[in-house]
């Protein structure tokens, strides 16, 4: 199913864009939430029979919408990526890093910066993922 910013009007606003809706819908996706078009075309988030709180809702979008971290111990400290480099470069864990990263957004990244910096690489990936990464 497409996700657009027609069809995802009502859990994203009027001002959103195509890439909004499409990031948005991978984020609720990799939540658990199951997508549905409803009746008037429009796409509502379900999950165990109940669909989608406000205060959900919100949560979802603020999570969504944000630049995420990176924890290199297993969830315990959080960091940026300018952060977090030094320490993945030195102890090589560059590899580890970029197994637990979702495919979609790591292929965006690719596509869009390659050649680059494992640093501007981890920034840019950090601001499309749909959810912290954690290594460790």
């Amino acid at each position: 199913m497409m996700y657009t910013a027609d069809n995802m009007s009502r859990l994203l606003g009027n001002e959103a864009t195509n890439e909004d809706a499409e990031r948005f819908a991978a984020y609720l996706i990799a939540q658990g939430w199951e997508l549905l078009e409803n009746e008037d075309g429009q796409i509502e988030a379900w999950r165990n029979d109940n669909t989608m709180t406000e205060q959900e809702w919100q949560e979802a979008l603020a999570d969504c919408f944000r630049t995420h971290e990176i924890s290199l111990d297993n969830g315990a400290n959080y960091m940026t990526a300018a952060e977090a480099m030094p320490i993945i470069e030195s102890s090589g864990l560059w590899d580890a890093v970029v197994s637990v990263m979702n495919t979609e957004a790591r292929e965006r990244v690719h596509a869009e910066l390659a050649p680059c910096t494992e640093l501007d690489f981890l920034r840019r990936y950090l601001e499309l993922a749909p959810s912290d990464l954690i290594i460790g």
